[in-house]
């Protein structure tokens, strides 16, 4: 019965973060946190042109927020600590959804392990590096900062 329409609360001046952001939940989310006023939305992902697609769309609707795509390749725990360091350009953070995720990929390794590193490892290295952004953040008078993660229910496909 949840309706984000009249149920999420207004995000004005609030900044968000939302890795996956290009495809599935992550863009959804997007287009959903958008009609609700966020100062500005950072999306990741590694396509860029469904990023940009996604942003003009937005932007067509909801002229006044500023969006950013952050390339970034979650299989390798470089990569993200380059983002907060590179692509994040705010001294406040308000929500962070960690949308990202894979599942049913072979089993091969990565720069790190790829279904590991994109689902767990890459989240707990940006929540890692975020930190020093997101807790003086909460200090504001009525902040309310989240860290949100999603999973998919693929987990009922495990044997």
């Amino acid at each position: 019965d949840f309706d984000p329409a009249k149920e999420v609360p207004s995000l004005e001046g609030k900044l968000v973060f939302i890795t996956g952001g290009t495809a599935g939940i992550g863009a959804e989310t997007a287009r959903t946190l958008a009609p609700h006023g966020p100062e500005h939305i950072y999306i990741t992902g590694r396509n860029r042109t469904a990023a940009d697609k996604l942003i003009a769309e937005i932007r067509d609707k909801y002229p006044s927020i500023r969006m950013t795509f952050v390339e970034v390749d979650f299989t390798s725990l470089k990569s993200v600590k380059d983002v907060v360091r590179n692509g994040f350009k705010h001294e406040r953070l308000d929500l962070l959804m960690c949308t990202a995720g894979v599942m049913t990929q072979p089993a091969v390794l990565s720069k790190d392990e790829i279904q590991l590193a994109i689902n767990h490892l890459a989240h707990a290295m940006l929540i890692d590096c975020l930190l020093p952004t997101l807790l003086p953040t909460a200090q504001f008078p009525n902040s309310d900062v989240r860290i949100l993660s999603t999973t998919s229910m693929g987990y009922q496909f495990a044997p």
